[in-house]
């Protein structure tokens, strides 16, 4: 779960100073420059997986893995309460 200055940091950071004041939101402070956090994580993960073998699948299995204990905790072990269109019709 994102935190309130972080989401307000999201903003103003992909807004823009202008785009941000429109909107009449607080000032985030330091906040704005939360998205910025993750640039060196993502980039790292990035490299790896494009130079070193196996790094792609290891990456593949923990987002599967992560995935499904989501789905797992939150459907309570029962099934989706949606059902998906067998035939599209006119």
């Amino acid at each position: 779960m994102i935190r309130p200055a972080a989401g307000l940091g999201h903003a103003r950071f992909y807004l823009g100073e202008g785009g941000y004041r429109a909107t009449g939101l607080p000032d985030p402070g330091l906040w704005q420059y939360s998205p910025l956090v993750r640039f060196l994580p993502n980039l790292t993960r990035e490299v790896l997986r494009r130079k070193v073998p196996g790094v792609a699948g290891w990456i593949d299995q923990k987002h599967r893995r992560t995935r499904h204990e989501w789905l797992n905790t939150h459907l309570e072990g029962g099934e989706a309460k949606f059902a998906p269109v067998d035939k599209l019709t006119r």
